[in-house]
């Protein structure tokens, strides 16, 4: 390490948690209609204006259905997911539901989960994954199951993904609406709305003592894109 003082001589960051983020909310609607039927009239005060867009999804996705016993029958929606209690599937690491699974192949081991939005970075046909000190080569990956399959080797090189990312800016609003008061500034810094796109098209296999590209091997993989705000 170069720079032990900057990783532990600065003080911890204070953890900030955008409760408006769909993916964060999404889990949070799904975990409180197990416990309580959603009602789009009343609950939008605690959930936010993109309550009825985010119920929608959670519908079309198999985890909520309209409750029509209720006394506001079209707006009551309970829970109907695949987990029995929706609250353990949601991790206290990562916001994101999807996940990629790395199986040691050996024995059938499960070494780590890794978000939808990372997993092509780390782990692909003929990657180099490293999991607590150990390296691992895939040799497997089953997209439709989201599995990779790797076994534990010793080699001299690490592997680093050929990608291009794309952001593309939707629209704008102003992040802090101008003030009319002297004691506050005017600000021209806006909060765009966006999509980013990754598409991979292979990548290299780079010696370990020296960083010289060994190798560059082509790859398959469908792009990946997701909202977000720039």
């Amino acid at each position: 390490m170069k720079s032990p003082d900057k990783l532990f001589g600065k003080p911890i960051e204070h953890c900030q948690v955008d409760s408006h983020n769909p993916k964060v909310l999404g889990q949070h609607i799904a975990c409180a209609a197990y416990e309580h039927p959603i009602c789009l009239q009343y609950d939008e005060n605690h959930f936010g204006s993109t309550l009825d867009s985010i119920v929608t999804t959670l519908k079309d996705k198999g985890f909520l259905v309209n409750n029509p016993s209720g006394p506001f029958s079209s707006t009551m929606w309970n829970y109907i997911g695949p987990e029995k209690n929706p609250s353990q599937t949601v991790s206290i690491r990562a916001i994101e539901h999807d996940k990629y699974k790395v199986i040691d192949k050996l024995n059938n081991r499960l070494l780590e989960e890794i978000e939808e939005s990372k997993a092509f970075f780390q782990v692909y046909e003929g990657a180099i994954y490293m999991h607590q000190g150990v390296n691992y080569l895939v040799e497997e990956f089953d997209l439709s199951s989201r599995t990779a399959f790797c076994r534990k080797v010793d080699v001299k090189y690490y592997t680093k993904t050929r990608d291009y990312t794309d952001i593309n800016v939707l629209g704008g609003d102003f992040a802090y609406l101008p003030a009319c008061k002297t004691n506050h500034l005017k600000t021209t810094a806006q909060a765009n709305s966006c999509k980013v796109s990754t598409k991979w098209f292979g990548f290299h296999r780079i010696c370990k003592s020296s960083s010289k590209i060994l190798d560059t091997v082509e790859l398959r993989l469908p792009p990946y894109s997701y909202d977000s705000e720039v």
